[in-house]
């Protein structure tokens, strides 16, 4: 039942949006191609129930595993870039960045040997979370 609410609000709208456009357009030819595309519209939306009782349902995904799995692609991603963000711009060979697992841009610590300062300035995180 709410679903035929639904359509029948949607032909209503439609209408009236249609007639409110049509009365704003200057007099000419663009006019008549207005109505053309709204009755196009109109009768599209008179027979959509029409293909839609056939139709396929997709399977629903569980949105825990897809968050899980995206945070974590996530998380692997971002971790390989900023180190090898610091790698590139200090020249810093050893270096591992851990990261908090729920959310994965707060950096926890950085284990490193050298440049602890310029390692802190350059993420943006304060000196004692840079050590070995």
């Amino acid at each position: 039942m709410n679903e035929l609410s639904l359509w029948i609000k949607g032909i209503i709208t439609i209408i009236v949006f249609g007639s409110f456009a049509e009365n704003l357009l200057p007099k000419g030819e663009i006019k008549k191609y207005i109505r053309f595309a709204m009755g196009l519209v109109i009768i599209a939306m008179l027979i959509k129930p029409l293909f839609a009782v056939g139709t396929i349902q997709l399977p629903t995904i569980d949105i825990t595993e897809q968050s899980n799995y995206r945070s974590f692609d996530y998380k692997e991603f971002y971790v390989a870039k900023l180190e090898e963000r610091v790698k590139n711009d200090l020249g810093i060979k050893n270096i591992k960045i851990y990261v908090n697992s729920q959310q994965p841009n707060e950096i926890i610590y950085v284990r490193a040997t050298e440049k602890a300062d310029e390692i802190a300035k350059l993420l943006g995180i304060t000196s004692d979370k840079v050590g070995d």
